[in-house]
């Protein structure tokens, strides 16, 4: 037998980025990918089969990129299409997909980035621990 899938309560907000194409949808106390992860991006459908929501966000009328990461969900619209239309259609499909208890991407798909796996100290645990820390959040902004 198949567990059921919890229903959940999600809210999304959504950030402008420096990019004005793209537009940064936030889940609020929620995680996308989770922390420890790397970004995911994806360019069409079909290379997005292990994302499910990617998939389903590829598949929109006016999506041309989406980016997976640990907290967040960036969405690159395609030249012709309008935010204003995009937006809310965005945010709502967001939504029902993660109240649907539904994950974004299969799990066994997910990449993460452990620090552990250095010694503590070490050259390359600091640089790693500064791409985290300062120059990863800073980059997602931009979408």
């Amino acid at each position: 037998p198949v567990a059921p899938r919890l229903l959940r309560s999600v809210s999304v907000f959504v950030e402008a980025t420096p990019n004005p194409k793209s537009m940064k949808f936030v889940l609020d106390g929620g995680e996308v990918l989770g922390s420890g992860t790397k970004t995911m991006l994806f360019r069409s459908a079909e290379e997005a089969i292990q994302a499910p929501l990617a998939k389903m966000l590829l598949e929109m009328d006016g999506v041309r990129e989406v980016l997976l990461a640990a907290e967040h969900v960036t969405v690159t619209k395609a030249t012709l299409a309008d935010w204003e239309e995009l937006q809310d259609v965005v945010e709502t499909e967001i939504n029902k997909f993660f109240e649907a208890g539904n994950v974004a991407v299969n799990p066994d798909a997910v990449e993460t980035v452990d620090p552990q796996d250095f010694e503590e100290g070490s050259i390359e645990w600091q640089i790693l621990e500064l791409l985290e820390e300062r120059v990863k959040p800073f980059v997602q902004q931009d979408g």
